[in-house]
């Protein structure tokens, strides 16, 4: 029999689909605090991992640690001394975080491990945020970790999601955003020495407020919320006495437009604000 005739079509095709799983994602991007490297995820060894580059584009990433299992994100300590890492134990449920030194030493899991979930929430100063649900499996309570004295201190519970979105400078008070339900959800003000608890954001089903940040005196907290209102805004609110609420304050917003969330300068003079336009 006459030899097959290849086919070009079925060639071309192989070397597409060939070409495309060799295609490499990274995300996470976690600056270092002179601003002359990022961290970041990235699967270009295969499974996900941590690398760092100089963010002026000289030479190489490299690799720093390496997991068995994915790693699904990175922050960058203040001070430049750590990275926390969320690693997903095959890949799945019950991410454990763990901190490394940027050079790859020092490496510890900091979460206890097993079946609990967990969630990294971001540095604020010498202490790490997350969320566990090593006392109830159905919550996500509150936690934070001390990068000096290595002691994991527990905040606030929470009847289901819940995340510590900022700590104030002084070390006294967290910024707490906990969800209702769907669509609705609420940001607490909590004393880290005794636990109370206070509402800023009292109101009326459904009501999106989340992502508080501290202005650098701890006097007002910034948020994104979408009081009084058909879309997302940024906004501000002061505090009095006791950390009392004072009403929300639209500060920008774009018709039928949605914000999706903010930066704010660390002095606390200017933010940046990103809009989700359609």
């Amino acid at each position: 029999a006459p030899p097959s005739t290849p086919n070009p079509a079925a060639a071309d095709l192989a070397t597409a689909v060939e070409r495309m799983a060799r295609v490499s994602f990274s995300n996470s991007p976690a600056l270092s605090p002179d601003g002359k490297q990022v961290a970041f995820v990235s699967n270009r060894s295969g499974v996900p991992q941590v690398w760092i580059a100089a963010t002026d584009g000289s030479g190489e990433p490299r690799r720093v640690g390496s997991f068995d299992d994915p790693v699904t994100g990175v922050d960058w300590s203040p001070d430049g001394r750590w990275l926390a890492l969320a690693v997903a134990p095959g890949g799945g449920l019950n991410e454990q975080i763990h901190l490394v030194h940027p050079d790859g030493s020092g490496l510890k899991r900091i979460t206890d491990g097993g079946q609990e979930n967990n969630r990294l929430a971001g540095w604020s100063g010498r202490l790490l945020r997350f969320s566990s649900s090593r006392k109830d499996p159905a919550s996500l309570d509150a936690y934070v970790y001390d990068a000096e004295t290595g002691e994991t201190r527990f905040v606030a519970a929470n009847p289901g999601v819940g995340t510590l979105t900022d700590i104030s400078r002084d070390g006294k008070r967290a910024l707490l955003h906990r969800v209702r339900s769907r669509g609705d959800s609420n940001l607490f003000l909590v004393d880290l020495a005794t636990g109370k608890e206070e509402l800023l954001t009292p109101h009326e089903p459904p009501g999106t407020f989340e992502d508080g940040k501290f202005a650098p005196d701890g006097r007002t907290v910034y948020l994104i919320a979408n009081q009084d209102a058909d879309n997302i805004y940024f906004a501000r609110m002061r505090l009095g006495p006791n950390g009392k609420p004072q009403r929300v304050e639209k500060l920008t917003s774009r018709d039928e437009v949605e914000v999706d969330g903010f930066e704010l300068h660390p002095a606390g003079t200017s933010a940046m604000v990103g809009f989700n336009v359609a």
